[in-house]
């Protein structure tokens, strides 16, 4: 099959593609091809051979997305404005896309005078511990928008709805231990002083693979439990880090995707409806979803699942905003 089956098998079985867009397809398609031929280098390389597996990774997912891009155009449009038969995440390796995608990014422009802006909501897990040792876990739904300057001060805005317990089991124990009040439903906005929010520096982390992976799996840039599931929730957080560079940002999924027994999901939505891919590894009782469009390398959504118990952080929007309180509606998150 090539370029104009792939075409042909696209479009709705009564529309034929015309000849003038197979002669465009064709055109635009082997233009890609040969301008990414004549990036690669010609010397040899003196990188480390995963380095030089992400360069080429990185190269053939900028062909196949020019080529998503051509035969995208050439779709007719439904009603919904979506193209008929086209899943844009599924048509090429969404972990190599979204490597592409991040390096290609420019840097957060966080710097003196400006805030760090993101709205996010989901579920929370909390663990409570009463007399004599009893535990018991909570869900807590949220909303939350956050200011923070590089000096660590700034404001959030939290809102929490109803609680419920994680299972009829913590029901009971909190019963057991004398039903203590549950945390009250309610919107609180806190201001902070210097210091009072945390703005890891992570702009000299190293880019290259094999020097940021021994990183995350020691427990060094984030604490937590041994386990690739925790690893694959530790890159999650550093991907919505705005210091973190674009090359680093690549380097995140790369390893992300290169994680043993991580099942890599082309085509699946995010609890806002967003198209999505996604990266999704269990160990030791949990599991991690990390949820992201690899057209833009946007993280959408972290899931973890612990001993069947679901929390989760939807990135709604996040960004540099010149004033505290200011919203940021509408703009992609890095």
């Amino acid at each position: 099959m090539d370029e104009i089956d792939v075409i042909r098998e696209l479009r709705p079985a009564d529309e034929a593609p015309s000849a003038d867009s197979v002669r465009k397809a064709e055109q635009l398609l082997l233009q890609a091809i040969e301008e990414s031929r004549r990036d690669l280098p010609r010397k040899r390389s003196h990188r480390s051979p995963k380095s030089r597996r992400l360069a080429a990774g990185l190269l053939v997912a900028a062909v196949l997305a020019v080529a998503f891009l051509v035969i995208s155009s050439l779709l007719p449009m439904s009603s919904g404005g979506q193209k008929h038969g086209l899943n844009p995440v599924a048509m090429a390796n969404p972990v190599a896309m979204a490597e592409t995608a991040a390096a290609s990014r420019p840097s957060a422009a966080l710097g003196d005078g400006n805030y760090w802006y993101s709205e996010t909501n989901g579920t929370q897990m909390q663990t409570f511990v009463g007399a004599g040792g009893i535990s018991w876990t909570i869900l807590v739904p949220y909303s939350s928008e956050r200011w923070v300057a590089l000096d660590g001060s700034g404001r959030e805005i939290k809102t929490t709805s109803e609680p419920s317990f994680a299972t009829p089991e913590d029901e009971e124990a909190w019963r057991g231990a004398g039903s203590i009040p549950l945390p009250t439903p309610g919107r609180n906005v806190h201001d902070f002083r210097p210091g009072g929010l945390s703005v890891p520096d992570y702009s000299d982390l190293p880019e290259d693979q094999e020097a940021l992976s021994p990183l995350i799996e020691s427990r060094k840039l984030e604490g937590g439990p041994p386990g690739d599931a925790e690893t694959l929730a530790i890159i999650g957080d550093l991907l919505i880090e705005p210091t973190v560079q674009p090359s680093v940002r690549a380097s995140l999924y790369a390893i992300a995707g290169d994680l043993s027994g991580a099942e890599v999901v082309s085509a699946t939505t995010d609890s806002l409806g967003r198209a999505a891919s996604a990266i999704r590894m269990a160990s030791a009782g949990t599991e991690t979803t990390i949820l992201f469009d690899p057209r833009t390398s946007n993280l959408l959504e972290t899931v973890k699942t612990t001993h069947g118990i679901r929390s989760d952080t939807v990135f709604v929007v996040q960004g540099v905003v010149s004033a505290l309180g200011e919203p940021l509606s509408g703009v992609p998150s890095p």
